[in-house]
């Protein structure tokens, strides 16, 4: 056996990387496609990379969640851009179609009805991580629990910001813009800054 031979992957290796499925490979490249027009969005260029973006294949409701994951969370780790955003989810509610419901006799699904979702999945994600942080009581944990206060608020500051503006647009219903801000002015933010 040469020296060529042991350094080459086994075959099976290789086979399994070309099964992927065209869907998956499709998916993966609209989000990759998202993303890289995420990562260039600014005021000057909004509406070239608006238009991008709607064309850039959002053709499944699981592309569409991926996608309004990425908008959100692009949006609260950046907040000033929040008015940016939320003009930018506000022409993908108007330019992108409904998708068929999963369910018999279900509603349409719409850009709307996803991102009031992942706008409460957001709020409880960020329950249970503080809840975490509340269960972190080992002196050890000193330093990683100060990182993840400042991270909790970070997003929820960054998530109520954006609910706001996704409001100003009527993306968001009044009730659902209320509860949120209910439950974030009941909460204790340590003082890590």
């Amino acid at each position: 056996m040469g020296e060529w031979q042991l350094l080459r992957p086994p075959p099976t290796l290789i086979k399994a990387k070309r099964r992927r499925s065209a869907a998956r490979r499709s998916k993966y490249n609209v989000l990759k496609t998202v993303k890289g027009i995420l990562k260039k969005l600014t005021p000057e260029k909004f509406d070239l990379l608006k238009d991008q973006l709607i064309g850039s294949g959002i053709t499944s409701v699981a592309i569409l969640k991926d996608v309004i994951s990425l908008i959100f969370d692009k949006a609260i780790l950046n907040s000033r851009f929040c008015p940016i955003y939320a003009q930018l989810c506000s022409d993908l509610n108007e330019k992108l179609p409904p998708f068929p419901s999963t369910e018999p006799d279900g509603k349409e699904i719409t850009f709307k009805r996803v991102l009031w979702n992942y706008c409460q999945e957001a709020f409880e994600r960020a329950d249970k991580l503080r809840e975490k942080v509340r269960q972190m009581t080992a002196p050890e944990q000193e330093f990683e629990l100060k990182d993840k206060e400042r991270l909790i608020k970070l997003r929820t500051l960054g998530s109520t910001q954006l609910i706001g503006e996704l409001f100003k647009q009527k993306l968001v219903p009044g009730k659902i813009a209320l509860d949120i801000f209910h439950v974030v002015n009941c909460l204790p933010f340590p003082q890590v800054f």
